[in-house]
């Protein structure tokens, strides 16, 4: 059975190891030590568990956006991600379409959002040296918020 719950400071290690084994290619959303860490402290991360196993992250914002949605691929379809969801209610999503996992606006579209625009990872914080990446944003209810918003 899954649980979700608030991710702890000592999940670091699972969540990291999590993190690295789904995320086939660095640039698909890489989060490193200092910011993991960041929002495990803070209250911004859940973790789906089946016992002791993490199967699931999600990661937010405090204005709940959600930038990470990850779900373990071999347990895709069983509701996992649906629950992490729930578990954030974020009012926006930073959905990254160009991912080696596939592309994940169907899936939450299916949970009521609707795509907004794209924006440039890093564009409203121009002093990070970040590759630019799009960003597909998409929001519950089709309101169409500032940027400031979500970024």
């Amino acid at each position: 059975m899954t649980y979700i719950r608030l991710g702890r400071d000592e999940d670091f290690q699972k969540v990291r190891d999590f993190l690295d084994k789904q995320i086939a290619f660095k640039s698909d959303g890489f989060i490193g030590d200092r910011r993991l860490r960041y929002y495990l402290q803070r209250d911004r991360t859940y973790v789906a568990l089946e016992g002791e196993e993490i199967v699931g992250v999600a990661i937010h914002s405090k204005k709940k956006t959600l930038y990470n949605l990850i779900v373990d691929e071999t347990r895709r379809g069983q509701g996992i991600g649906t629950k992490l969801l729930q578990a954030v209610n974020p009012d926006y999503i930073r959905c990254k379409v160009n991912v080696s996992s596939g592309n994940p606006i169907p899936f939450y579209q299916k949970h009521g959002y609707g795509f907004v625009g794209v924006v440039r990872d890093g564009q409203s914080s121009p002093h990070k040296k970040t590759k630019q990446k799009s960003i597909q944003v998409m929001v519950k209810g089709g309101k169409i918020p500032p940027l400031e918003e979500y970024t």
